[in-house]
């Protein structure tokens, strides 16, 4: 393809942040001259909202766009929009707490978490909420209406958006991920534990706040994968100074196992370049407990 038609398949875009958020937003700049660290008003799908340009002017696959839903910018913000937006800013939290009220009045199972007000002439306010499930909220939203004399509109959010919002901080010490650069949620798998090993120390060390898998799984498993190649497997039996023992830890980062002598108890830690594999695990031999439960519980049913 040519340089001509590898930029006609382009489209120049702006990338976004709204005020209370962390992800990027891709938005038609409308023609107008943007710069990073401006703040505009946009068009979403719940009105008029401000937000700060995070990059002016970039040149995007038109593939990676969906046309339909690329909004556009409507207008760079004036004070009075700034004014809007921060003074509820500093008010927000009363109006979720206010919303959490008329949901325990209705017993509603769900959690207000965070508010916004649109900048059009409406004044309509968006609420995020999570819950369990679906939730019928027609009643709550008909006493949201009365109780804040204006248009409400409620928004359902997962756990991993709602950790992002309300932050926290992970099992690390550091600020949630999520709340500081994460752009958007990857796919976070068990075969990425399995990989680093940790498929076994327990569900509370590699979930989240938000009780899903650690997002940061993904950002050492390539690594992981490359140097397990010439990692032997756990469970492994294994010649070393002349004697035969069983792996039973390995450090892939460092490249380092941890042996259990035959003769004795005693555990010592092995560059891998210093034991000879002798016999090999058979491939699902070093499952997880429960996973072998449930295999025979399955098997079980079977033979009914």
């Amino acid at each position: 393809m040519s340089a001509m038609n590898a930029e006609k398949n382009k489209k120049n875009v702006v990338g976004v942040r709204f005020i209370s958020g962390v992800k990027i937003y891709y938005f038609d700049p409308s023609g107008l001259e943007l710069e990073s660290g401006d703040y505009v008003v946009v068009e979403s799908q719940e009105g008029y909202e401000l937000a700060k340009v995070v990059f002016a002017d970039v040149p995007v696959k038109i593939e990676d766009l969906n046309e339909e839903d690329l909004l556009a910018v409507v207008r760079k913000a004036t004070k009075a929009d700034k004014k809007i937006v921060l003074d509820f800013y500093g008010e927000r939290k009363e109006y979720v707490k206010k919303a959490n009220q008329l949901a325990r009045v209705l017993k509603l199972p769900i959690k207000f978490i965070d508010a916004s007000k649109s900048l059009d002439e409406s004044g309509r306010l968006l609420f995020l909420f999570a819950a369990e499930g679906r939730v019928d909220f027609r009643d709550l939203l008909i006493k949201m209406n009365k109780e804040f004399k204006t248009q409400v509109r409620l928004y359902q959010v997962g756990p991993r958006d709602a950790a992002r919002i309300v932050g926290g901080v992970g099992i690390c010490g550091q600020k949630l991920c999520c709340s500081r650069f994460l752009n958007k949620f990857d796919s976070i798998t068990m075969d990425m534990a399995r990989t680093q090993d940790l498929n076994n120390v327990g569900s509370g060390k590699i979930s989240g706040v938000c009780g899903k898998l650690l997002c940061c799984l993904a950002y050492e498993v390539d690594m992981y994968k490359k140097l397990s190649k010439a990692m032997p497997r756990q469970d492994d039996i294994v010649e070393v100074d002349k004697k035969r023992g069983r792996i039973i830890e390995r450090n892939v980062l460092m490249q380092t196992v941890t042996v259990v002598m035959e003769d004795s108890d005693i555990k010592q830690i092995y560059p891998i370049d210093e034991i000879k594999v002798v016999e090999t695990v058979k491939k699902g031999r070093d499952r997880s407990k429960s996973a072998d439960k449930s295999e025979k519980i399955s098997e079980k049913d079977k033979s009914k």
